[in-house]
């Protein structure tokens, strides 16, 4: 069950009342999660010393500055349009992540080869 959750929003995490389905700045957040595993060829945190259930706990901590994410230091080849639309997409306040209309605009170099 806890590996499923690695693809949920620290605010779903966090909230015991939140909707299963989850929401559309919760699916933001994931889309940039799963972004990171395309560029990265690896699971949804890398290659991390950590067990699903110790990823969890870190990413509901709210006192870590900056949040527990993904380590993007380590992808090399990616281009920086992917970076900051997988770092906007990780933004710890709901509010402070883009639309997908937005998301779509940012990653267009993408499609056009670089």
């Amino acid at each position: 069950m806890e590996q499923k959750l690695l693809w949920r929003a620290p605010e779903l995490l966090r909230d015991p009342n939140a909707p299963p389905a989850g929401t559309q700045k919760g699916d933001v957040y994931s889309f940039g999660i799963i972004l990171y595993e395309i560029i990265a060829r690896s699971g949804p945190f890398g290659q991390i010393d950590k067990t699903p259930s110790e990823i969890i706990k870190c990413v509901m901590r709210r006192d870590r500055n900056p949040p527990f994410r993904p380590q993007v230091s380590k992808l090399e080849d990616a281009f920086d349009c992917i970076i900051d639309c997988m770092q906007e997409c990780w933004a710890e306040e709901p509010e402070d992540r883009s639309d997908f209309k937005t998301i779509r605009t940012k990653l267009r170099p993408m499609r056009k080869g670089m």
